[in-house]
Order: structure tokens, then sequence, then C-alpha cells
């Protein structure tokens, strides 16, 4: 190795490491980041045609007494409203979807809720008792589904599924 580069070399380092290293006495300071997870969603209008499919759908669970009805005639609209319809790869915007529904008499806000492609059923969002719709919304597809019940201060009602 070259004598003069290698000392250039320890030099160098020689310097960055006492710029790096705190003296003793120094004031410090340690920084604390917070992260949150933030969603946010838009809708945006298309100038492509919208259709509606209104599925069977199934009641499930037991509803608590005093509890409201359940929602009745579900009904999804969008693109690709046919849940057993696979998206288009590159056409992830043709799978969203809006659901609607009649009922809930005695409601103070409704819960929607989501089963995956493997099963698993999870609650995914509370809409205000006025409302009797809610979209754009994501469903998996081909196996998954999409449900909605209604509930006050006494209970829940059943989920309605879509299928």
């Amino acid at each position: 190795m070259n004598r003069p580069f290698a000392l250039a070399a320890t030099l160098l380092l020689a310097t960055l490491l006492a710029a790096c290293t705190p003296t003793p006495g120094t004031p410090s300071a340690t920084v604390t980041a917070v992260v949150t997870k933030t969603a946010t969603a838009t809708a945006t209008p298309s100038a492509t045609r919208t259709s509606s499919v209104t599925p069977s759908a199934t009641a499930t669970s037991t509803a608590a007494p005093g509890s409201p009805s359940a929602p009745t005639n579900l009904k999804l609209t969008g693109r690709i409203p046919d849940l057993s319809t696979p998206i288009p790869p590159g056409e992830a915007e043709s799978g969203r979807l809006t659901l609607a529904w009649e009922g809930g008499t005695g409601a103070t806000g409704f819960r929607i809720y989501l089963k995956e492609c493997d099963g698993t059923v999870k609650p995914a969002l509370d809409v205000p008792g006025a409302d009797h719709q809610y979209g754009p919304i994501h469903v998996c597809r081909p196996t998954g589904s999409i449900g909605v019940s209604a509930f006050n201060t006494a209970g829940e009602s059943n989920i309605t599924w879509v299928r």
C-alpha cells in the first residue's frame, strides 16, 4: 500500500471519529419517532358503466333480545358487482363496490363485515343509523363476501351476508 495514501486515510478516519464522538459534559439529545398508521380513501367518478347485482342474502348468528331487525335486500353496485367474478389483472379499481341495504328497524348504526378469502370474518367498520349504504369498499374475490348487521344499545342483529 502507498505510504502517503495510508497516512491520509488514517487521518481522515481519525477526523471522522473525533467529529462523531461526543465530548464528556456536552449536552445531547434523544430523538424519539412516533409512527402512526393513517388510511385515506377517496372516491373518483368513473365514465365507465356501473352495473348492480342483488345477490341472495343469508342471515347468521342469533340476535340479542331488543336488538334491531337484520338488514334485508342487500345490493352491490360497481363495475364488477358479482363477487364470484375475479378482477382482471391491472384493473383493481374495477373491484370497488358500494353496498346498499334496507331494514334495520330500531338501529342506531350498522356494522359492515368482510369475509376474507380464507374464511376469516372481521368487522370492517360502523356506519351511522341514518345511512343505508357504504362504498367504495373492496371485497376479496372470488371466495370472499360482505355482510351487514344493525345495532343499538340492546345489541346487534344477525349478520346478513351477500352470499
